[in-house]
C-alpha cells in the first residue's frame, strides 16, 4: 500500500506582508497553494496511492477562507472518494470540519479528536492520532497502546521540546513515544523535511510544508510517500 504524509498546506494564509509588496501577490500566492494541494491529489491517483495523511494546518485560519477556496478543497476530497483522508487537526485549524463541510463530513475522511487516540485499520497499516492541546500534551503518551505484529503509523502536530515556539500544548517529548511499536511517526508543524529515527524501531518524519509561502520557508519540503511493500514501511 502506498500513502502520502504531508502538513502544514496553510491554505488560504493570510501573507500580509506580501500584500505591502503587491496588492494582487497574495491572491496569486493562495491560488498557487491551492494549485499545488490539487497536484498531490493527482500524483496519488496516478501512483496508486490509497489514503493521504494530513498531519495539522490544512488552512491557516477560518477568518482567511474564501468560499472559493472551500469548494476547491470539497471537490478534490469528494471527487476522488476512492482514496481516504485521514485529518488531524493542527494549531491554526481552530474549528470542526463540519463547518466546511455543511452537508456533512464525508465518508472518506476520517478525524481524531483530543479525548484520545482514535485508530483505523486501512488494509495491512493501523494509522492512530490524537490532536494536541494544552491539557492533553503532558500525558498523552501514556494514553497510547499499540500491538507489536501490526504496522504502526502515528500522526501528531507540535515539535520537539528542543524546539522554540507553536505554544505549549504542542509542545513534544519525543523520548516518552519511544517503545510504543511505532513504525512511522507522521508529524505536522516543523515547515522543513525532516527524518530521524524515534528509537530502534520506527522514525519520527516532517513533511515540512507542501509549498513555501515567502523566502523565509526555506529547505526541502512537500509530501512523503510512504510505501508497506513486503510488510514493512518505508518511506
Amino acid at each position: 500500500m502506498k500513502i502520502i504524509h504531508c502538513a502544514d498546506l496553510h491554505l488560504e494564509s493570510k501573507l500580509s506582508t506580501l500584500e505591502k509588496v503587491n496588492k494582487e501577490g497574495p491572491k496569486i500566492v493562495r491560488d498557487e497553494m491551492l494549485d499545488a494541494f490539487d497536484r498531490m491529489i493527482d500524483f496519488a491517483k496516478d501512483n496508486g496511492v490509497s489514503c493521504i495523511l494530513i498531519a495539522g494546518d490544512l488552512y491557516d485560519s477560518k477568518s482567511s477562507l474564501r468560499v472559493s477556496a472551500i469548494n476547491r478543497i470539497k471537490e478534490a476530497i469528494t471527487e476522488n472518494d476512492e482514496i481516504s483522508f485521514y485529518y488531524l487537526k493542527g494549531n491554526h485549524d481552530m474549528t470542526d470540519l463540519s463547518e466546511i463541510f455543511e452537508d456533512g463530513i464525508p465518508q472518506n475522511v476520517f478525524t481524531f479528536n483530543s479525548d484520545g487516540f482514535t485508530s483505523y485499520k486501512q488494509e495491512d497499516v493501523v494509522i492512530t492520532g490524537m490532536e494536541l492541546c494544552e491539557e492533553n500534551h503532558a500525558s498523552f503518551a501514556s494514553k497510547l497502546f499499540l500491538n507489536e505484529s501490526d504496522l504502526n503509523i502515528v500522526m501528531l502536530h507540535g515539535q520537539d521540546v528542543a524546539g522554540s515556539g507553536g505554544g505549549i500544548g504542542y509542545n513534544i517529548n519525543f523520548s516518552r513515544l519511544k517503545g510504543k511499536n511505532i513504525d512511522y511517526l507522521a508529524m505536522g508543524h516543523v515547515h522543513s523535511y525532516l527524518s530521524e529515527d524515534l528509537d530502534s524501531r520506527g522514525v519520527y518524519v516532517y513533511p515540512g510544508c507542501l509549498t513555501p509561502r515567502g523566502f523565509d520557508e526555506d529547505g526541502e519540503k512537500g509530501f512523503v510517500l510512504i510505501d508497506t511493500k513486503g510488510g514493512h514501511l518505508s518511506h
